[in-house]
């Protein structure tokens, strides 16, 4: 090999060694970086994060921050309290501080059963999985294994005559007894004429009676029977022109321990009068003509009677008893639920008991108690309802049918035709809502009534002053 190849080998391989050297350099120096930056950022995640400590300043700026907004927040809520504490009050505690009669409304407490807990889902469900053949079946299974024989038959009146007995208490016996001189100049007492009473309320120091009004207008004094057969004299307290009935009043302080214990208000049903149709109902007092008597029956039908001012229902039954029946309705559960009144009978039967429904004469039976008379208008009237003032093109009220003769109504120029819709600013649209006014109402009051009379064939409103009457 000559001298020049060799030179040039010695110088290649040289530069080989020197770049070798220069890769393994750069390659040192990137390793050595990359271990830096593994070790700051290790040492960067162990860094902890420290919550700047509060000072006493802070802490006593927050306290006193923190306090006032309670004390603002409790001065707030007492303040809410105290205003409006006499509004709960008379909303959820109201009672009659005074010393006047109130007649309760009888609500009977139902038990319910757990079939009546169940869902409306529930219920739906297990109706829909029976079929009405399998109803049947099982009505008509339950029927033939129920057969009730004479002894059971026996148990059932035994349970309606002790539910009568118990509630004779409530009814009283009212005489009108007059004074007669005979021959030797001594008096003597005669009995005109007696009927039943009932005993409607009680105070601590009297006992209320409603009876008839138009036996009352005779001469002589009041004498009440109770059930134990003591008597005692009576005073009339108010009376009511319209329904011909009176509440009398007798003094407890003369009574024996026997006749507190032995007499019993009577519990005046609540329950609507049309909801009555085909109940069973027992007639108590004189419903066969004779005092003691008992009658049982059902509810055929109620209906309107035509009263000046009222809306009192008319109950018939299918008890067959004297044209002169008087006494009580009662239901099953002791309520009563009619007074029996003769004068109401319908002409095509004659026979059958028929009764006023209480529901209606409590405001009335209350007013008179507490020794007031309603207010009268004078008005026959119907309630004009929503169906009826759509398919007649009505306005909705209560239309006068007529007028009594010299009433308050004629005075103040109502007429027959014209429809009533507020009294004294309330809204009065049925004959119910009128009877309520006027109980809230004493005779000789002044009230505004604005009725719609038609003219030129239109309706038009008009305002009208009227003076009640007794």
């Amino acid at each position: 090999m000559d001298k020049e190849t060799l030179q040039h080998k010695k110088e290649q391989n040289a530069a080989d060694t020197q770049d070798k050297n220069r890769y393994d350099l750069t390659d040192t120096i990137e390793e050595e970086a990359r271990i830096k930056t593994s070790v700051q950022i290790s040492d960067f995640m162990q860094e902890q994060i420290k919550k700047r400590p509060l000072s006493r300043k802070k802490l006593t700026e927050r306290f006193l921050l923190t306090g006032g907004f309670a004390a603002v927040f409790g001065i707030v809520a007492c303040l809410f309290f105290v205003l409006l504490e006499p509004v709960f009050s008379n909303a959820l505690f109201s009672q009659d501080s005074g010393q006047g009669v109130t007649i309760p409304a009888d609500v009977r407490e139902v038990e319910i059963t757990p079939d009546e807990m169940k869902s409306e889902d529930e219920v739906a469900a297990e109706e829909a999985s029976r079929t009405e053949r399998q109803i049947e079946n099982e009505v008509n299974k339950a029927l033939s294994e129920k057969e009730i024989s004479p002894e059971q038959y026996d148990k059932i009146y035994r349970s309606l005559q002790e539910l009568a007995r118990e509630n004779m208490n409530s009814i009283v016996t009212v005489s009108v007894i007059s004074e007669d001189a005979d021959w030797w100049g001594q008096t003597e007492e005669n009995s005109q004429k007696t009927f039943p009473g009932l005993i409607v309320a009680q105070t601590d120091a009297r006992v209320m009676i409603l009876c008839p009004a138009n036996t009352l207008m005779e001469e002589g004094a009041l004498r009440i029977t109770f059930h134990d057969k003591s008597e005692y004299s009576a005073e009339i307290v108010a009376s009511d022109t319209v329904t011909g009935y009176t509440v009398v009043a007798v003094a407890k302080n003369n009574f024996s321990e026997e006749t507190r214990e032995s007499i019993k208000t009577a519990s005046l049903s609540s329950e609507a009068p049309e909801e009555m149709t085909g109940r069973p109902v027992i007639a108590i007092g004189s419903p066969a003509g004779s005092p003691g008597s008992i009658c049982y029956g059902a509810v055929t039908g109620t209906e309107l009677l035509d009263l000046p001012d009222a809306c009192y229902q008319r109950v018939t039954t299918d008890i067959y008893g004297s044209p002169s029946a008087s006494g009580i309705l009662l239901d099953m559960y002791g309520r009563t639920v009619g007074i029996i009144d003769s004068r109401y009978i319908p002409d095509d039967r004659p026979n059958c008991l028929t009764a006023v429904a209480t529901d209606e004469l409590r405001e009335m039976i209350e007013k008179l108690s507490n020794g007031s008379s309603k207010a009268g208008l004078g008005i026959h009237g119907l309630d004009i309802t929503e169906n009826i003032s759509t398919h007649n093109n009505l306005p909705m009220g209560i239309y006068v049918t007529s007028v009594e003769m010299d009433s308050p109504a004629m005075n103040a120029g109502i007429q027959a035709g014209d429809i009533i819709v507020s009294t004294n600013g309330t809204e009065t649209l049925t004959m119910h809502q009128l009877a309520s006014v006027l109980n809230q109402a004493e005779p000789g009051d002044t009230g505004n009534l604005k009725i719609m009379r038609q003219t030129s064939g239109a309706y038009e409103e008009m305002a009208v002053e009227i003076t009640f009457g007794s």
